[in-house]
């Protein structure tokens, strides 16, 4: 009964028969999710749960988490993208080199960037990634610009 009320969390009552090799990247990552919710854990950790997904998988993805933090569970989650951890997270830890430097709620960690007058390098509002960038250092990621021009010519 667990087993079914789990993969049904995760819209997967269709594919209960199926094995794992017969899914797509999106319906093993929702198996995954499924898995690490059978003991009703109080806290569950997902390590990239989107990477190499395609959008819709990606939201469906998306979804389950909102459905897990609802669910009053304690949700520890990496991730590269930060358009992600500023939609799905309530606190963000910024690591850079295996070490955290900074953290705090998506809104204040651009915040405290808006007030030290950095512009966003898309223009527009200031996101979670201006942040990233500002501190692992722009220095690299212009280098890795320079790199592309280099490449192009």
């Amino acid at each position: 009964m667990v087993e079914k009320c789990r993969v049904d969390k995760v819209g997967l009552l269709s594919k209960r028969k199926s094995r794992s090799k017969e899914l797509s990247g999106g319906q093993r990552q929702r198996l995954s999710i499924a898995t690490a919710l059978v003991n009703d854990p109080v806290a569950v950790f997902l390590d990239e749960p989107t990477t190499g997904l395609d959008p819709r998988a990606r939201r469906n993805i998306w979804n389950i988490v909102y459905d897990i933090r609802d669910s009053g569970k304690s949700l520890v989650m990496t991730t590269h993208s930060m358009e992600e951890a500023e939609t799905l997270c309530d606190r963000v830890a910024i690591v850079d080199a295996g070490k955290i430097v900074d953290s705090g709620t998506p809104a204040e960690l651009i915040s405290d960037l808006e007030s030290r007058g950095v512009k966003s390098i898309k223009g527009g509002d200031l996101t979670l990634e201006d942040v990233f960038i500002d501190l692992t250092g722009r220095s690299l990621q212009e280098e890795t610009a320079d790199e592309d021009e280099d490449d192009d010519e």
